[in-house]
């Protein structure tokens, strides 16, 4: 029980944080203030969603939640067995590749090491946030592969639904005041979360970020 209660803490521990780092970002909007409030939100993801999501299910043990909150099993193991393994073999594929083209183009790393330019090859020409895609994969894959009912909700509507908040709330804003123009060029072309077919060329956004004040 300990476990559940740290769990939805921390999404309402990140979801305060994110709403009050967008305050911070809204009457300081300098690169400097951006770099310093992205790191702290990176800091809040890791502790509040990342891993008490995946530690804590570790340490309670992934058939146990349901018992805890008396809700029963996903049904059809077959099928939410196939399922859940492709969308955690695509989540952690993207994952990877996500890595590779932050840090071979943007010359930085998906947490404290920020990206020194807009970063627009790879799968980052055919969705905005392809790292976040593959982190929704991974948590809902992971879910059904455990058959937790409980999890699976939880994924679904605090994981994803916090972090889907936080992009949209902090993070568009923090690489708005970073990037300028370039970034929202790049907003403008370039979807949000679901990949589209067709690739866009990269070299458009490809600018520094402004000097620091």
């Amino acid at each position: 029980m300990v476990t559940i209660v740290v769990q939805v803490a921390g999404v309402i521990l990140f979801l305060v944080g994110t709403v009050s780092l967008r305050r911070w970002l809204k009457r300081n909007p300098t690169p400097r203030v951006a770099e310093w409030a992205s790191r702290i939100s990176h800091l809040l993801f890791h502790l509040c969603l990342f891993w008490p999501f995946l530690a804590g299910s570790v340490y309670q043990g992934f058939e146990q939640f349901d018992g805890i909150v008396g809700v029963r099993p996903l049904p059809i193991p077959h099928v939410r067995d196939v399922v859940g393994a492709i969308m955690l073999t695509v989540g952690i594929g993207l994952a990877i590749f996500s890595f590779k083209a932050l840090g071979f183009h943007g010359k930085g790393a998906p947490s404290f090491i920020l990206v020194k330019q807009i970063v627009a090859d790879g799968l980052y020409k055919r969705t905005r946030n392809p790292l976040a895609l593959g982190w929704y994969l991974f948590c809902v894959g992971l879910s059904l592969l455990a058959g937790s009912m409980y999890l699976t909700l939880y994924a679904v509507l605090a994981l994803v639904a916090a972090h889907l908040f936080y992009l949209k709330q902090f993070e568009e804003l923090e690489l708005e005041i970073r990037f300028c123009e370039a970034y929202r060029s790049y907003k403008q072309t370039v979807p949000f979360l679901f990949p589209r077919p067709n690739a866009i060329r990269s070299d458009t956004w490809a600018a520094h970020e402004p000097p620091r004040p």
